[in-house]
């Protein structure tokens, strides 16, 4: 969940990593509006004071239930996510750490693609250099890359087309990627 990814960064400064490398699969908006949402319902302590205040904001509490919660947060969903990817790019740019948003689709049409050029544009606008594999599975139908008939993960296949294209996308963003270190501080 891409609310969780930024807690997590705390726990890989100790590696010195290059680059950060966020997945954004699909449903961003949704899925960081629904993180909120649950940890407020559940009573899941919230360590950004500006979550805290958007929930406040909007209206959301431990008795709120799912759909009402979520249709009170649609409206902050593009605010949220921008905050969001401010915050991953700052932690990364005060180490020296390029960030880098990978945009992979689902395997079938469908809503996701209403959120993919927002998703990419509020990444860029944050600073992230964004690969976009919206196109990775090219005109293959989606039924001969799922993983099984009740599982839409990727198959095999799937996932060459992927290694493929995130490949063909880093060489084409190498200069933004791979600079030495220093000139990135």
């Amino acid at each position: 969940d891409p609310l969780q990814q930024l807690a997590v960064l705390d726990k890989v400064w100790d590696f010195k990593p290059d680059a950060i490398i966020h997945v954004a699969a699909g449903r961003e908006l949704l899925g960081i509006a629904q993180n909120l949402e649950t940890s407020v319902r559940k009573g899941v302590p919230i360590p950004y004071p500006y979550l805290q205040d958007v929930a406040r904001r909007a209206g959301i509490e431990k008795s709120t239930d799912e759909t009402t919660a979520l249709r009170k947060l649609q409206p902050l969903r593009g605010e949220i996510t921008t905050w969001l990817y401010g915050e991953m790019v700052k932690a990364c740019r005060e180490r020296g750490v390029v960030p880098v948003l990978v945009f992979l689709p689902h395997i079938y049409p469908g809503i996701w693609e209403q959120e993919a050029t927002e998703v990419m544009d509020r990444a860029r606008a944050a600073g992230f250099v964004v690969l976009d594999l919206k196109h990775v599975y090219g005109k293959t139908d989606g039924v001969a890359l799922r993983l099984a008939e009740w599982d839409a993960h990727p198959n095999v296949k799937g996932h060459q087309m992927i290694a493929d294209g995130l490949y063909d996308a880093i060489v084409q963003h190498a200069g933004e990627i791979v600079a030495p270190r220093e000139t990135r501080r």
